[in-house]
């Protein structure tokens, strides 16, 4: 899971434009028995704020912040179209 986690930090320093300081694994969601296909989940308590982001060409990320109460609205809204993104941000918000 090393790789894992430096990617989702380059990931937030470049599409969010944080420097994580404190990121913590929360889930792995793995698609199914015959399908390899993991997700890695990760919740940055602490971060340093960039001066700008810097996407790869072609992405437009609008990055936005939300509290708890509102991130659960936004899960069960039908507004995010990962499905099992939404079971790992709902898992994680009854936590919290």
């Amino acid at each position: 899971m090393p790789v894992a986690l430096e990617a989702a930090k380059k990931e937030a320093r470049e599409e969010v434009g944080i420097d994580p300081v404190e990121v913590k694994h929360i889930w792995t969601s793995v698609c199914g028995a015959t399908v390899v296909w993991d997700l890695y989940y990760f919740v940055v308590s602490q971060f340093t704020k960039l001066e700008s982001q810097s996407p790869e060409e072609g992405e437009n990320i609008k990055p936005s912040w939300f509290s708890f109460g509102d991130a659960k609205k936004l899960a069960l809204s039908g507004k995010m179209s990962e499905d099992r993104s939404v079971a790992v941000l709902l898992r994680f918000l009854n936590t919290v």
